[in-house]
């Protein structure tokens, strides 16, 4: 019996051998599988930090491009308010003129009605 015992044993230890080497082997695939998905995954973030950075570099162009654009309309609403007030002075000055024209013209007028009342007032009395 100690002889079949040992076969038994034996047999035992290789299939408990076999059973550590297939488990070996899929420990091996396994750990494989976990380092390409490791790379896989290294791949990946970066590619995402370059589109980050390329994003990083697009939103500061566009924030450049909307300052210069923002300093742009700065500039031409100030052009355009003293563009406007110059205008505006000028339009003042020119009514201000006007209404000197006017009263000068309304004085013309008043002076020449009185010279009209006078001669009319004279021929009215050489004729009666």
């Amino acid at each position: 019996m100690d002889l079949d015992t040992a076969l038994d044993t034996t047999n035992s230890a290789e299939e408990a051998r076999q059973q550590a080497i297939f488990e070996m082997e899929q420990s091996k695939s396994a750990e494989q599988a976990a380092v390409h998905e490791q790379a896989k995954l290294k791949s990946q973030v970066d590619l995402l930090r370059q589109a980050n950075e390329k994003v990083n570099t697009e939103v500061q162009a566009l924030k450049s491009e909307a300052d210069k654009e923002k300093k742009s309309s700065t500039q031409a609403a100030a052009t355009l308010a003293a563009t406007n007030a110059a205008r505006q002075a000028e339009m003042e000055m020119k009514v201000e003129k006007l209404l000197k024209e006017i009263e000068f013209k309304k004085r013309e007028i008043d002076a020449v009605s009185f010279v009209c009342v006078c001669c009319s007032m004279f021929c009215h009395t050489l004729y009666y």
